[in-house]
């Protein structure tokens, strides 16, 4: 349960978020490592196990129970809003150390992509994660500011990777159990003026795989 002092400061960074929506940065990362997935059968983790879940980031639970839609104003009803499990346990140091719950994985031919996301509104980054046919990764970050500096140009750079998986198969309804680090810089270029800063987002993932078809 939150405070309502709490709840005010939610409200407030979701509208401060919603403004900063409209200047979503373009996808400009850099991924130019050679890295393969490791296959790891005694991959384990206790949040492999764990069964936790918490309401989309834009709907606050009040101390007294109620629910409120903080985007479309007004409460919220139990029976049309659920939960969402956690399929991650990543933790990010982009913007301040926070943790990423999510993650989704759809089947694309023979590999799987991963989005993995989570820490809204106050953090609104997206880690992406391509697995093709023969296990080799690529990644890219991607981040949306509340506000942008005209001139300014932003970038990212991958400069490490490793992923490791339990199972080797990509399968529609089966879980991906997997461990992850992606390390990268993010380049921001302003009036000719380059400043670099290095960041990482680790942890575990077990997302259920989706086809195409039945992605959301």
């Amino acid at each position: 349960m939150r405070t309502r002092f709490a709840a005010a400061c939610f409200t407030c960074c979701v509208g401060f978020w919603m403004v900063g929506n409209a200047q979503t940065t373009e996808d400009r990362c850099v991924d130019a490592l050679s890295v393969s997935a490791v296959i790891d059968a005694s991959l384990d983790s206790d949040f492999f196990r764990s069964k936790q879940s918490s309401y989309p980031w834009h709907i606050l639970e009040h101390d007294d129970g109620h629910l409120e839609d903080t985007i479309a104003g007004g409460p919220a009803n139990r029976k049309t809003v659920s939960k969402i499990e956690h399929t991650a346990s990543c933790i990010s140091t982009h913007q301040g150390e926070h943790l990423m719950s999510f993650c989704e994985a759809t089947q694309r031919g023979q590999g799987v992509d991963l989005v993995i996301t989570g820490g809204m509104p106050a953090y609104a980054s997206m880690l992406t994660v391509k697995l093709d046919e023969k296990k080799q990764i690529t990644c890219s970050f991607e981040a949306t500011y509340p506000m942008t500096i005209p001139g300014e140009k932003l970038q990212w750079r991958i400069t490490k990777k490793a992923f490791r998986m339990k199972n080797e198969e990509f399968k529609p309804g089966t879980r991906l159990f997997g461990w992850l680090t992606v390390e990268f810089e993010e380049i921001t270029t302003l009036k000719g003026k380059e400043t670099r800063r290095s960041y990482k987002v680790e942890g575990y993932i077990k997302p259920l795989i989706q086809s195409t078809s039945t992605q959301r």
